[in-house]
């Protein structure tokens, strides 16, 4: 499911990986790689969202420290933080 949602966010379809990552999120709360998928999600939305963006990365590293989900979520948030954004 976590792959379905990434090829909708490659096709820029965030408004249907959302619900995707809503529903990975009920199912596994303390997962990192899904708070990490969202926070990207909301950070590059046709309307971005940072604050929700910046509360699912830093759950991520809060979660899993010693993950490369929680490694990308702090980059992504000291990045959203200095003004500076990747493709």
């Amino acid at each position: 499911q976590t792959d379905v949602g990434i090829a909708y966010m490659n096709l820029g379809r965030f408004d249907a990986a959302e619900p995707v990552f809503q529903d990975l999120l009920r199912k596994q709360p303390a997962s990192a790689q899904v708070h990490y998928s969202l926070g990207f999600l909301y950070s590059r939305a046709a309307v971005p969202d940072p604050q929700a963006a910046a509360r699912h990365w830093q759950e991520a590293a809060r979660l899993q420290p010693d993950t490369q989900w929680a490694t990308a979520a702090l980059q992504e948030l000291n990045q959203s933080r200095s003004g500076v954004t990747t493709p």
